[in-house]
This record gives structure tokens, sequence and C-alpha cells, in this order.
């Protein structure tokens, strides 16, 4: 009896871990990556497979903050294989200065009100530097250390330093015997309220007739691209963006939670700057026309969306220069009102 109570119990346990092996293997995500070594710029397929062991109502694929700073997503298609199976094929961009990994990321699957997670396992990328390795370089013998007599060559040479600063002192003296009298400095201009929608509308249409963009020279149309975007950025939203990488800029706009469609238009004008730029890319005039539309479209929704606040600014600029003018205005009243009471004071103390 006892010997069919255990093998009862083995038949069991052996039935429970055979269905949950076949649950594993029935729960799969997988991720792959065709790729050996990358440069700045260089795009590649990352691609995750999803197999389930029963139907779902939907899955949630990594967005572009999962893949970390160094990796941007171009673009990426979702292949449904069946009710159990699904797949995703992201084509990123690679903008790091070293070996980085992918971060491990998540696919969740939704199920009604269940919601189970996957997590993948992440994957190294190396970075392919375009630096000649110079560690190998020969280097010469040394040469024995020969001895040279003194003579009067030092004497000499101290001689002509003295001749050269005598005569750069006499120059200096003429010149400034021969300068006009400075000149009084000009009245300071009335400040001017600078509209930044109007500065970068001003620029692209500017660039548009740009004739080195006609010659096809990109990098100095692209520089101005960029430098357009960012200098909109430092009138409207008070950020050193000249000053800051696009992946510092894109991070700080994130951060100020700034329109989304607003974002997509700037990293796609300073990602493609970035490459002709640093990756020695060379695009075709009609891509650069593309881009130049992206920078106009960026325009259009930052009318719709910054219109109402830079109508504000200008109201109070306009409102502080009035006040500035005010109170110039009281000062000179202020100092004549003084003057005449002087003068006043002045013609009395005779007749006492």
């Amino acid at each position: 009896m006892k010997i069919i109570r255990y093998m009862r119990r083995f038949l069991i346990l052996t039935g429970v871990l055979f269905l949950w092996v076949s649950s594993l293997k029935a729960q799969e995500v997988q991720n792959f990556v065709h790729i050996d070594s990358l440069r700045v710029g260089d795009t590649f397929n990352y691609i995750i497979t999803a197999h389930e062991n029963k139907s779902y109502d939907n899955i949630l694929f990594p967005d572009s903050t999962d893949f970390g700073k160094d990796f941007t997503i171009q673009d990426r298609k979702r292949y449904k294989t069946g009710p159990y199976a699904d797949s995703l094929v992201y084509k990123l961009q690679f903008f790091g200065l070293q070996d980085t990994l992918i971060a491990p990321v998540q696919v969740k699957f939704i199920a009604g009100s269940d919601t189970i997670s996957r997590r993948l396992l992440p994957v190294p990328v190396y970075f392919k530097s375009e630096v000649k390795d110079t560690t190998r370089a020969e280097f010469k013998p040394l040469k024995p250390i020969y001895d040279f007599s003194r003579g009067l060559w030092p004497y000499i040479i101290g001689l002509i330093i003295l001749l050269i600063i005598g005569y750069l002192a006499y120059r200096y003296y003429q010149k400034k015997k021969m300068e006009p009298e400075e000149e009084p400095e000009p009245e300071p201009q009335p400040e001017v309220f600078i509209d930044p929608l109007d500065e970068l509308e001003s620029t692209l249409v500017h660039l548009r007739n740009d004739p080195d963009l006609q010659k096809r020279i990109f990098k100095p149309f692209y520089s101005r691209l960029g430098d357009s975007l960012r200098q909109y950025y430092e009138r409207m939203n008070q950020v050193p963006a000249l000053e800051m990488t696009s992946g510092e800029l894109l991070r700080a706009l994130r951060a100020d939670s700034l329109d989304r469609e607003m974002m997509e238009y700037t990293r796609k004008v300073l990602n493609q700057a970035d490459m002709v730029k640093f990756a020695k890319f060379t695009p075709t005039l009609d891509k650069a026309y593309e881009d130049l539309e992206t920078a106009s479209l960026f325009l259009e929704r930052a009318r719709h969306v910054d219109g109402p606040q830079v109508k504000r600014n200008k109201e109070v600029f306009e409102q502080r220069k009035l006040e500035k003018k005010q109170k110039e205005l009281e000062k000179r009243q202020k100092e004549a009102q003084e003057n005449e009471t002087d003068d006043l004071t002045r013609s009395e103390e005779p007749s006492r």
C-alpha cells in the first residue's frame, strides 16, 4: 500500500511540474538585436516577440523613455501573428560615446482587470570610435646630447629683443598721439519687445532662400536651423538652449512638461542637425526642405500653444516700459524743481 501511495504522489508531482514547465514555455517574451558595434548616429533594429498561453485585450510595449538617454526611437512597427503572439520592431538611433546597455525594459499584457509583466534582459551595445589607435606607434631611439660652445649669440638675441620692444613702444606712442578725441557715447536706444514667434518666422523665411542650401552646402544651413529653435526656447522658456546639447535641452523641456507635438518636432530637427554637424551625414536637398517644413510645423504649433503667453509678455513689457518712462519723467521734474530752488536761494543771499 505504501508503494502505491508513493507512486501516486510521484505521478501527481510529475504532472504539476509538467504543467508548470509548459506554462513557462507558453509565456515567453524575447528580444533580438543584430549589431556588432555602433558609431554616433547609427541605426539598428531592436525586436521584441511575445507569446502568451491565453488571449489578452491589450499589450503595452516600451516607449522612448525606457531605452535610456543614448537611444532615440526613429520608427516602430507592430506585427500580430495570432491571438496569443505579438511582436514589435523598433528602429533605434545610437547617440552614445562609450559602451552602454539597452535598459531591461518590460512588456505588459492586459486581460480584463489583470496585468501580467514580463521583464527583458539588458542588451550590451559596443561603441565604435573613429579615433585612430596611436598606442602602437614606435619611438625612434634617443640621440646623444651634444655640447655647444657658448658664444655671443645670447647677447645678440637679447639686443634684438630690446630693439623690438623699443620699436613697439615708439609705434604705440605715435599711435596714441594720432588718435582722435573720444566721441560722446550715443544715447541709449529705446527698448523694443522681441516677439519670439515673429523672430522664428523671419529666420525660417530667410532659410528657405538660403544660398548655402541652393548650393547644397548643408552644414551651415542645419546649424542656423537648429539654432533658430534653440533661440526660441531661450526667449520663451528662459533656458540656456544655445549652450546645451540636444539631449540636455530635450530633457529640460520634458521636465517642464512641454507640448508633445512641439517636443517631437524639436527632436526631429535637432537630431538631423546633429547628424549633419557631428556625424558627417550628407542629406539630400529634399530632406533639407522636409526638415525646414518640420520647423514650420513647430512654428504653427507654437503660435497655438504659446501665442497667448507671448501676448501677455508683450503687455507686461509695455507696462514696465511705461512705468520706467514715468519714473524718469518724475525724476527730471524733481531735479528741475531742486535747481529752481537753488537759483532762488542764491538770488536772495545778496539782498540779506
